[in-house]
């Protein structure tokens, strides 16, 4: 790296949210420093703590010695897949899970990590990647079988049983999506040494996302050992279907730890032993059956609808399923294979087939609008809370097409208040063009027994009007996180946003006053409050003429 000029500028004045390299570190040993700080910063920030039944975490006394299930234990998910995945640059240290624990004073299982580490005994890994840029997912979850265990290493289990952790590990690529079907442990075309169990070889209608086969054979074998506590640990960058998991009672705990990078993992010794509280929130809604959600019939290669009008599987040469409308023939019929752009007539013609002369398995027609993510559920629960009441909503809210994580949800080891304090303008305002800037005052007090750190969030809810301009319920559009505080300590935030980031985008004249753009309907706003997504602590109101 070169050393900056005398004349070069400092970095408080570059421009606010552009990424200019801190001039200090010139030299490359400590940028590198600089950089796993930050990078540990960021895990012990961001982790998300799902669940945690009976106050399971962080770990007391009683736990030293701990037992680390699952293939992904000694290879973590540290990023995503393709050219833009990075990777770890010299002069920087990793930190892998056993380490982690290590450092934040834990025994491990020894025997258990050999065992994983050695492939000739634990199987082959997850494998991540896309088939020849045809957008296909050649992802699999890599799970070690319960047949692969020997005597030996299932009696180590009985001198590290204080606590379990059972690592669940989700990759994803460029030009592939996650697969939605046929998400098997093991592919047989990556298995040279053809060390697949039987089930593996099978057609599975599991979607990439959700327990597998031998992770949900695994979870069982752990609940029987005995163990104080098991604690599942989802070190992916997507969501993960967790409904069972939070709905077993065996499972005392589920931590959403992301892909760390090179070094967070650290951060997942601290937050079991307590060191760090965690106050991290989702950032997607997390629901508790994904294939129920209206985009799921719609999306990556559409292996979930390759069926034909009979309802049958269309499968190729070797009897493998298709993805329907992604790769197709001449005749419109669809295929496995890459052909050269052909047609039968001009009749038949395709415009732009895209890569290689064929539509792209990747391709999907967007239908959502603007109701994907917490837009969708909060907008439909709003509307059968108007048409059917409380009880209807809830139901469905809480039912199977519902939510188990909303869009902002996270748990800590301590519990908070949170208040308005002053609201800028006063509520029942009449707004008028001249006001830009919306501004809530919200007092946040630690009322638990332990230091932490809690997330406001303020949302905009617009009136809607049956017919007119399509809207969310309501929508994010304000947050920020406290300070640490301890046990009975105050921290007062503001938040504010610009008005005209949260009008609505009439495209078509819906409501009929002649205008096609960015604007305001007519009627009562709201600025809430909410603990996440769905739960509303207060709100205060505004007019608009």
């Amino acid at each position: 790296m070169a050393s900056p000029g005398n004349n070069a500028p400092t970095f408080n004045q570059q421009k606010r949210n552009t990424f200019i390299a801190d001039l200090q570190y010139s030299e490359q040993t400590a940028y590198n420093q600089k950089a796993m700080e930050l990078n540990k910063e960021l895990c012990r920030e961001g982790m998300v703590l799902l669940k945690n039944r009976n106050n399971a975490l962080p770990f007391g006394g009683d736990i030293s010695k701990v037992s680390i299930f699952g293939k992904a234990s000694v290879d973590l998910q540290y990023g995503g897949g393709g050219s833009g995945s990075g990777s770890v640059a010299s002069g920087i240290t990793q930190v892998d899970l056993q380490k982690s624990l290590k450092d934040a004073g834990y025994e491990i299982n020894p025997k258990l990590t050999s065992f994983y580490k050695d492939d000739t005994k634990s199987e082959v890994q997850r494998t991540n990647g896309n088939s020849n840029w045809k957008g296909i997912s050649e992802a699999t979850v890599g799970e070690t079988s319960l047949v692969k265990y020997t005597d030996d290493v299932l009696e180590s289990i009985d001198e590290y049983n204080d606590a379990a952790i059972m690592v669940l590990a989700r990759g994803g690529t460029e030009g592939a999506d996650c697969k939605t079907y046929d998400a098997r442990d093991h592919d047989q075309k990556h298995d040279s040494n053809n060390r697949c169990t039987p089930e593996s070889k099978e057609l599975s209608e599991r979607h990439y996302l959700e327990l597998s086969k031998n992770e949900e054979d695994l979870l069982e074998m752990i609940k029987t050992k005995g163990f104080k506590k098991i604690v599942v640990l989802i070190n992916s960058g997507n969501a993960f279907e967790c409904a069972k998991l939070d709905a077993d009672d065996k499972v005392d705990a589920i931590l959403w730890m992301g892909v760390p990078g090179a070094n967070g993992a650290a951060a997942v010794g601290e937050i079991l032993n307590g060191t760090v509280n965690p106050s991290g929130k989702t950032v997607d809604t997390w629901e508790r059956d994904f294939t129920l959600n209206p985009t799921f019939q719609n999306f990556a290669d559409n292996s979930q609808t390759f069926t034909d009008e009979n309802g049958d599987l269309y499968r190729d040469s070797n009897g493998e399923p298709i993805p329907n409308h992604t790769m197709i023939n001449a005749d419109g019929t669809p295929t496995s294979t890459c052909t050269e752009a052909r047609w039968v007539d001009e009749e038949h013609y395709v415009p732009n087939r895209g890569l290689n002369g064929c539509y792209c398995a990747a391709y999907n027609n967007y239908e959502e609008g603007i109701y994907v993510d917490y837009r969708y559920h909060e907008t439909r629960y709003a509307d059968i809370l108007a048409a059917e009441g409380q009880a209807k909503a809830d139901e469905w809210y809480d039912g199977e097409e519902g939510v188990i994580y909303p869009f902002g949800y996270g748990l800590s080891y301590t519990t908070f208040s949170q208040e308005i304090v002053n609201f800028d303008p006063a509520e029942n305002t009449v707004l008028t063009g001249k006001k830009k800037i919306i501004s809530m005052d919200v007092k946040v007090k630690n009322t638990g027994d332990v230091a932490g750190k809690e997330v406001v969030q303020l949302y905009w809810k617009a009136p809607y009007y049956d017919g007119e301009i399509e809207k969310a319920d309501h929508v994010l559009c304000a947050f920020g996180k406290t300070e640490m505080l301890e046990p009975g300590d105050e921290e007062t935030l503001t938040l504010s946003f610009n008005l005209q980031d949260f009008a609505d985008y009439d495209y078509t004249d819906a409501n009929n006053n002649g205008f096609k753009g960015y604007e305001l309907d007519e009627g009562e706003y709201e600025v809430c409050l909410m603990k996440n997504a769905h739960e509303k602590i207060d709100s205060k109101k505004l007019t608009v003429k």
